[in-house]
Order: C-alpha cells, then sequence, then structure tokens
C-alpha cells in the first residue's frame, strides 16, 4: 500500500516544480525499497501476487525515471505545455501507469 500510496503523491505532483517532484522521486524510490526488503524477506500466499508485486516494482521505477528526466528538463513544472518533453516521455509515463493499473487491480484482492 506504501507503494501504490507513493506512486499516486508522484503522478498527482507531477505538474509542480523539480523540487517537489524530485522529492516525490525520492519517496517512491524508499517506498520501493521497502518493498523489495519486504519481498525478499516474506514468501508469497501465491505466485501471481510476487509476480503483480515486482510488475508494480517495475513500474514505479520506470515512473520514478520518467519523473526525473521530467525535473531535470521541465525545473517550473510546466513540463506538459513543452511538446518536445510530452513528446519523448508521455507514451512511456502513460505505460508504466497501465503497467501499474494493472499490478495494483490483482494486489488489491489482498488489501485488509
Amino acid at each position: 500500500m506504501a507503494l501504490m500510496g507513493a506512486e499516486d503523491r508522484l503522478i498527482s505532483g507531477s505538474e509542480a516544480p523539480a523540487v517537489v517532484i524530485v522529492a516525490l522521486c525520492d519517496q517512491l524510490d524508499a517506498a520501493v525499497s521497502h518493498a523489495q526488503s519486504w519481498l525478499s524477506d516474506h514468501r508469497c500466499p501465491d505466485i501471481k501476487f510476487g509476480v503483480y508485486c515486482n510488475e508494480l516494482i517495475s513500474a514505479s521505477r520506470g515512473m520514478r525515471a520518467i519523473m526525473q528526466l521530467v525535473a531535470a528538463e521541465a525545473p517550473s513544472g510546466d513540463w506538459i505545455g513543452n511538446r518536445d518533453l510530452t513528446d519523448k516521455v508521455a507514451h512511456n509515463l502513460v505505460d508504466r501507469i497501465e503497467q501499474a493499473t494493472k499490478a495494483r487491480s490483482y494486489l488489491r484482492q489482498w488489501e485488509g
């Protein structure tokens, strides 16, 4: 859940100034590290659970890398209006969001 929350905060803050995006990327990185540590310390209840956890981690890493690029190239946060930057990152960002959404759909069954 912490990983999903960190992803949500990064996406919702994606048009913020670079300093905010970098901080959100750091939070996502910490959540990824925690999820990886948890997975290595706990046996997965079923094989799909582990697969979808790893998919979510992969999507999070991709989102983080993309948003770090956005922060570097649009420090004021106005990247959506920057056609060159949007062309460079939008497709990959949407792919990572879709990857995360698919993983989340499965993992939410285990909530609670």
